[in-house]
Formats: C-alpha cells, structure tokens, sequence
C-alpha cells in the first residue's frame, strides 16, 4: 500500500516527467557541414540529453525532428527489481523498420527519487563509455554511444548493453532514463529523428517473498523428443516454505514435469528443479509462449519462456564474426574470421558464406579449410556439408584504404529449411585509424621488413636458428615459418578464444638445441573444436604444456599446469579476459609463468571475500580452482623448486593449496601481457595494464 504523500509525488512525477522528456539527445550524429554550424556528437554527446528531470528542456528540439516522430522505438531492457549491491545487465535497443535510418546513438542515466545519481554504471566495450560527474551540478552520471557504438550502414536496429550496479542500500524506487538518435546519416541535424523513454525498478520486497528464474530463455524441439529448462527460486527477506511448480501454454501433443515438482526453502539459498517438456509425434511445428508458475499460498509468479517445435529435417544455421586488430589501420591488413554453425537436428548441405565486403578495402585472400572461397567482392565460399553442432571457419583478408568505419557483414545459407532465420547473418563494425608513421632505424646495420604476413590474430613467436614458432591466437596454430613463408603447421590445438581467451605463449628450453622442449600456454575449447563461445571452457581450461619438436610438427609430451578459465559470478555475464599467458626462462633454467587475476579485479584468490563473491567453488585456500593472478615458477618438468620464495611458508595448508603456494614467484597480477629478463642484470620485470589508465612496469624481486 502506498502512503498519499508517496501516492501524491508519483502523480506529480507522471505529470511532470512528460514534459521535461522533450529535453532529448540534441544533434547527436550530425556532422558539421550543414547549411548552419552544428554539434557534431557522433563520438556522444555531451551529458543531460536524456529527457530526466533537471536537463535542458529543449536540448534536441531546437534542431532535430521533434521527438518520437517516424516509426521507430527505444525501449530500456533493465530489471524490474534490484538486490542493493548486485549488479545487472541493461540493454537499450532502437528498432525501426525505415531503411534511411542508418546510424544510432543514445544516452542513459539513472536517477533515484530525488533524482540524483543512483548506482553506478560500467561499460563493458568500446561502443559505450561512461561521464561521471557530468550534467545538472555535474552531479549525475551518464553512459553513451562512442563513434565505434554508432554503427553507420546499419538498418533496421542497434542495441547497447552495460552493468548498472544497484545502490549498496535500499533507496526506493529508481528510474532510467534514455533518449537516442536514429539519423540518416546526411551530415545534417534535419531528417534524424529522437526518441525517449524510461522504466523503473523497485527494490526487490522487504515482505518475504521469492523469485522464479528460467533459463535458457528458449529451447528448440522436434516431435517426439524432449527440451529442459532450469527453474530457480529464489527467497528473499526470510521467505521459507514449500514453492509448487507448474507450467502452461503447451503446443498438443506435449507434456511436461518437474523435477522435483516443488522445492522446499528453508535458508537463504536458491533452490533449482528441472522443468522437461516432451512433445509427441502429433505436436504441430511452431513458435509457443510457455509460461513457468511458482506458488506458496497467495504469493505466485510467473516466468515466460519460449519453446519451439522444428523439424527433424530442418536446421538452424547461425553466423558470427570477428575483426583482427580493430581498430584496424589504413594500408594493414585487417583478418576477419567468419564462423558458421549448425545447431541442427539435421545436417546442412550445400552450406554457402558469402562475405559483401565493405567498401573502401582491398581483398588480400579467401580462404575456408572446408571449401573454396571465390570472388573479390562479395567473397563466396563453398562450405559444403555441416552435420548438427558442427561449425566451419572462413578467413578473410583484406586492406583498408580508407580511415573511418567500415561495416561488412556476412551471411549463410544451405539447402534445407532453416527454423530460425534470425542469426543467418553477422555484421561488425571495425574502426579504421590512418596509416602507422613509418619507423625509422637510427643504426644503419639495422633495417625493417616484413617477414610473414597473412596471419590470424598472432600473439608469441619464438625464434631458433633462421626459423621461428608464431601462434595464432584464435584458430590454435603453431605455424613454423622459415626463409619468409609458413613451412607447415606444427600443431593445431582446439582453442577457446572468446575476450583475451586462446593461444597465447610459447618458449623454447634453454637446451632445445639437445631436447627439443617446446612449451605452450593455452585455453583449451570444451567443445573438441575452435570456439569463441565464452561458455565452451572448463573450469581448469588455461594449460601450460610441454612439446617435442621433431622437426616438422610438435608432439605432445606433458601437461605441467591446469589454471583457472571459467569465470561466472551471480547477476554477472560470462567473463573470459585476463588469462595472462607469458611464459619465459630464467637464466638459472626455471619457466616463469604469468597470469592475470581471471576477471576478478586483482585479487589473487577467487573467494567469497572477494569483490564480486565466487559462490560456486568454494574456497578461500588458493586450491587450483582458485588460484589467479601470478608469476609461478616450476622446473622445466613441471615440479616446484625448493628455492622458490614461498616454499616453506605454506605449512599450514595442505593439498592443493599448499601445492600451489609453493609455486608462487610472485602475486597480484592484475592483468598482464609483458614479462622478460633483463640480460644483463637478471632482473625480472613484467608489464601490467591498467583499466583504462595507470598501465605498470614492475620489477619483480
């Protein structure tokens, strides 16, 4: 029940707030060579273009369509309740179906009732970035596009997603607010059209009360077989009882159960069932809402997911893309790595990717190790057959011309019907930044050149004689190149690239002349094939392995180390950056091994204590689960020194954690990509990058 003074000011609020959204994002994708002088936002605008109370009221109107005109939308996705202190993903999305709209923007506050700043916002790539200390009083904070977040040649929609991380405390009620652009591109204010909105979240009930949770959000199913869902209830502010599960909106045909039909709470953890829904072979072929209902007495909450029912000849072909570097630079090559899968039932035939190729970039190579690619614009490559959960990769190389943006997008087809056509095709926009200054050489007995080019994402060479080792960090190749071109691949590892994920380090023993040790630092793909899912990775997916070369491919000879890859944390998305992965001699013959802290802000152990808890392993002893954020120094076999510095302090630890205390050269690592011995010191040092700021060079003693 609300009180009439709480009753009042939300009338007031819904009076109010109409008026001041009218104050939206002005010019924010207009280039500066219109008619009149203009701002030039496509980089973002400046804070208090959001349409929340306080800002500028006639901000965009001055030069802009008026507000919400043409046929499109902005719409928040963010939660409905928030838990003080966690933190939540949040989405805004513009759809509008009018082609001329080909570039968008937005910006994004969060105010509580007093509307004043309320949590805190992150951005989790290079298309949004955060203003703090910015608009009214410079008292609020705001998250907006970049130049790279405006996506240009973009039809139909864009979408952002960030963290909001919700106050430490019960504040009340807090509001989103948001306004965008979706501009055609003209280099004019006239023609791009505003929109706005806002949602609310309220904290989550101090009555006892619980939550109904689902995932995945969709299943596919033919006739005749089955689909399971995970349904999570979740207490809050001392709820105990029996929860009673149920599930309706079944297609004929279909049934379902749990299992366990209800849960019991009796502390203040989630308690899980599994829901399985079978169809049978009368079950006709379709999209169904199927809502997910928790009861205990008078509370009930519903959860809706969807199930679709597909053909057992059908398939679903999905597509996506990366860009190697991006930004990219004017006359570099610039790799883009396209992947097809199948997620099935039936095996694709005929399967064809065909890459449109943007404008503005030469075409160096094609290539799929499944098919041809032909063509220099779009590139075709003839993938042929897919059975189900299968995937096939297509490299494309280019050089960019031009600096800008350049979009290119890429799609798939095949012969059989596909049941979900919405991720047939894949499109990224890569930033391309003028031309590299030449270097020049100050010591006339040294010069540059190119000795190999063509690679994919190459992270670590390693030189021997005239020859060398480099990785590839997304396909797992050991290439061994020799008088200027690949000689042949060494080895081929199924890798998992996703974020800084892959094939990493390498070094040669101190004695590979005589032994013939190669070592390789890597993140092993769950799948048994190349992935850059961030959830194909097992817990220990980060090895350390030592090789054999004999001359034309490297052979496996043991496994030193299994570190820490999996990184999930509660109302957190997958994280897979800070693997680290250097791997080094020292002058006395020990491998220096450096890794970062795996996602979790600097902290050598992944534990309860931590910043954002890691309530799924245990802990807090540093046991292989738990153990990130180092230098490790083994012997070259992979056992521990008894020199090392922490070898005799762990003696009151046992097992896993004792084992890897003694391993320890050196701790809080944050994230790092350098390490290297000073050749005529000895000293080591290792490089560590900031966040976006306050980079190191530490020496290690």
């Amino acid at each position: 029940m609300k009180n009439a003074a709480t009753g009042s000011a939300e009338k007031a609020r819904l009076i109010i707030i109409p008026s001041l959204l009218a104050a939206v994002l002005g010019f924010l994708l207009s280039s500066n060579h219109g008619t009149r002088p203009v701002q030039a936002f496509s980089s973002g605008p400046p804070a208090g273009y959001t349409g929340a109370p306080g800002e500028e009221p006639e901000a965009c109107a001055e030069c802009h369509v008026p507000s919400d005109a043409g046929t499109g939308h902005i719409t928040i996705s963010a939660p409905q309740t928030y838990v003080p202190g966690q933190t939540y993903p949040i989405t805004v999305t513009h759809t509008n179906p009018d082609p001329s709209r080909i570039r968008w923007g937005f910006e994004l506050t969060v105010l509580d009732t007093s509307d004043e700043i309320s949590g805190n916002l992150q951005n989790l790539d290079g298309l949004t970035q955060v203003l703090n200390n910015s608009g009214p009083g410079s008292a609020r904070q705001y998250i907006e596009h970049t130049a790279a977040g405006t996506f240009i040649g973009q039809q139909n929609t864009a979408s952002w997603t960030f963290d909001w991380t919700a106050p430490a405390t019960d504040i009340g009620v807090v509001t989103f607010y948001a306004a965008g652009n979706q501009a055609n591109n003209d280099g004019n204010t006239s023609g791009d059209y505003i929109y706005k909105t806002f949602v609310a979240a309220v904290p989550f009930s101090a009555t006892p009360d619980f939550d109904v949770g689902v995932a995945p959000s969709l299943r596919s199913v033919v006739p005749n077989a089955s689909a399971q869902y995970t349904v999570t209830i979740t207490p809050s502010a001392g709820f105990g009882g029996v929860v009673n599960l149920g599930a309706s909106g079944l297609p004929s045909g279909a049934s379902y159960g749990f299992n366990p039909s209800s849960v019991n709470i009796t502390d203040a953890s989630p308690r899980t069932a599994t829901l399985t829904i079978t169809t049978d072979a009368s079950t006709p072929l379709g999209d169904y809402p199927i809502i997910i209902t928790g009861s205990s007495g008078s509370l009930i909450h519903n959860k809706q997911v969807s199930l679709k029912v597909i053909s057992p000849s059908s398939i679903d072909l999905s597509v996506s893309k990366t860009a190697s570097p991006n930004p990219g630079s004017v006359g570099s090559s610039l790799s883009y790595r396209v992947t097809v899968t199948n997620n099935g039932p039936a095996t694709a035939t005929n399967v064809s990717l065909t890459d449109a190729l943007p404008a503005g970039v030469t075409l160096n190579s094609s290539s799929s190790p499944t098919g041809p690619c032909s063509g220099t614009g779009p590139v075709i490559c003839a993938i042929g057959s897919l059975p189900a959960n299968t995937s096939a990769v297509a490299t494309i190389v280019v050089t960019p011309n031009t600096q800008g943006q350049i979009v290119n997008s890429a799609s798939a087809n095949a012969s059989e019907t596909d049941n979900d056509n919405s991720n047939n095709t894949a499109m990224i926009t890569t930033l391309i930044q003028p031309a590299a200054v030449s270097p020049s050489m100050l010591d006339p007995n040294l010069s540059v050149h190119t000795v190999i080019n063509g690679l994919s994402q190459p992270t670590s060479i390693a030189l021997f004689g005239n020859a060398f080792f480099v990785l590839e960090k997304d396909t797992g190749k050991v290439k061994f190149v020799m008088n200027g071109a690949v000689q042949q691949i060494a080895l081929d590892l199924a890798v998992n690239s996703a974020s800084e994920r892959g094939l990493l380090g390498i070094a040669l023993h101190p004695n590979f002349a005589f032994n013939h040790f190669v070592y390789l630092y890597w993140t092993e793909s769950s799948t048994g094939a190349d992935s850059t899912n961030l959830a194909d990775v097992a817990l220990l997916g980060n090895r350390v392995d030592r090789y054999t070369w004999n001359g034309s491919t490297l052979i496996f000879d043991r496994n030193l180390i299994k570190l820490r890859a999996y990184q999930a944390d509660a109302n957190q998305s997958l994280r897979g950056n800070h693997n680290g992965g250097v791997l080094r001699f020292g002058p006395e013959g020990k491998l220096y091994i450096l890794m970062g802290d795996n996602g979790r802000r600097g902290f050598l152990q992944n534990n309860q204590l931590g910043p954002v808890p890691d309530d799924q392993y245990g802990g807090p002893e540093p046991d292989d689960a738990h153990l990130t954020g180092f230098v490790l120094r083994p012997n070259d076999d992979g056992s521990t020194p008894t020199d090392n510095p922490f070898y005799n302090a762990a003696t009151s630890l046992t097992g896993e954690a004792a084992a890897n205390i003694k391993k320890l050269y050196a701790y809080g690592v944050r994230n790092g990509f350098g390490l290297a011995f000073d050749p005529l010191s000895g000293n080591l040092w290792d490089q560590e990058n900031g966040d976006d700021a306050y980079d190191e060079m530490n020496r290690i003693t």
